[in-house]
């Protein structure tokens, strides 16, 4: 029997869940075996820094469809590298599934031009339509202009109402780029959460973000030495957050901006960096998440019953890759055991530091040895 296959063209840049939605109910409504999502080529000189790369957006959509296994991904318009004309990418389609019904979801406003399109008489005389329409759209225009095309061509078109979404790759793309963590909606659970975490640990989309301006001000701040470290946290830091389940953007946010008053205050008191560091974070950059916050305020000192992405933040500081101590491998191995046993190592180690100096933990070192040797 002949299979039913839908295809889904779009930029998807970033897929996000109205498009998982609209798949998911075209594969109901229109009696689809399965949906193949075939990501467009976007030609290099119209990317900028808010444009995801063709990897990319062919990642983030097979991560998206990994867990329903009537969804797939064709990346036939992303191999061709240029402007690719439907026909051609659907041609190429029916050579992978020389037995099956292709059918093209398109929207109504585009289906509205079809006329236009290239190789329009070849299009519609080889291929099948599946016509999206919003709820209280006015399909009769589109009713007579399918009338007309079924009438010469024989062509199996159906109108089906989409469920009302109202969420949009430029819209989360733009609140990225306002910098969303000084107060904006988080676009979290618009996105399904592999394509979340794909973009925050790939930078994807953060040309003008909060995060990035902060990498600038911290590079114009601080020693050479210190910006390596800080992007040596950093990348620990997220590796750590996919590890033990922690928000991979606040996770970033937070190592990068740790260290941004370290040289000012090398003079003084060491441990007031990171102090002023929050106190800058909240009035300069408007950052509101306490978690960030406290994450950055106590990466030095640490406290009792830290949270996880404090706890995340003060190890990545401590174990970073150009660390080297004694009992440094030891406390990584404890880290990656448990982010507990991490702390624990770790303060243990501070205190025989200290001690073989005749120096004492701070109070808030101290309740931190004390709350971790305790469970």
């Amino acid at each position: 029997m002949n299979a039913k296959i839908g295809v889904f063209g779009g930029s998807f840049d970033p897929v996000h869940i109205g498009h998982l939605m609209l798949a998911e109910h075209m594969l109901e409504a229109g009696g689809l075996d399965k949906v193949i999502f075939m990501p467009t080529y976007i030609q290099p000189f119209k990317q900028d820094n808010q444009t995801a790369s063709s990897e990319n957006r062919l990642q983030m959509l097979r991560l998206a469809t990994s867990d329903n296994a009537r969804f797939e991904v064709s990346d036939v318009e992303l191999r061709r590298a240029s402007v690719s004309y439907t026909i051609d990418s659907l041609r190429e389609l029916q050579q992978e599934y020389p037995q099956d019904n292709i059918y093209f979801i398109v929207g109504v406003d585009i289906f509205r031009l079809i006329r236009k399109w290239y190789k329009f008489e070849e299009l519609v005389s080889e291929f099948s339509f599946l016509v999206g329409v919003r709820p209280g759209y006015d399909i009769s225009e589109v009713s007579e202009l399918i009338t007309d095309i079924q009438r010469d061509f024989q062509t199996d078109i159906r109108l089906i109402e989409n469920p009302l979404i109202d969420i949009a790759s430029s819209n989360i793309r733009n609140r990225m780029k306002l910098g969303f963590l000084a107060g904006a909606d988080s676009v979290q659970y618009e996105l399904p959460a592999s394509v979340y975490d794909y973009i925050y640990a790939h930078g994807i989309y953060e040309g003008t973000t909060l995060i990035n301006q902060l990498r600038i001000d911290l590079s114009h701040r601080v020693s050479q030495r210190r910006y390596e470290h800080v992007l040596r946290v950093e990348e620990l830091s997220v590796r750590l957050s996919m590890i033990f389940g922690e928000n991979v953007v606040r996770t970033r946010l937070a190592a990068v901006a740790h260290d941004i008053c370290k040289d000012k205050d090398e003079e003084g008191n060491a441990l007031l960096h990171s102090k002023h560091a929050e106190k800058m974070l909240r009035d300069m950059y408007g950052v509101m998440d306490e978690d960030v916050l406290n994450a950055v305020s106590f990466h030095t000192t640490g406290r009792a019953a830290m949270s996880r992405l404090e706890m995340i933040i003060f190890l990545a500081d401590a174990i970073e890759p150009g660390r080297e101590y004694p009992v440094v491998h030891k406390i990584r191995l404890a880290t990656y055991e448990s982010l507990e046993a991490g702390m624990k190592a770790t303060l243990e180690d501070m205190d025989a530091y200290l001690s073989r100096k005749g120096l004492e933990l701070s109070g808030d070192t101290a309740a931190a040895l004390a709350y971790y040797n305790d469970i």
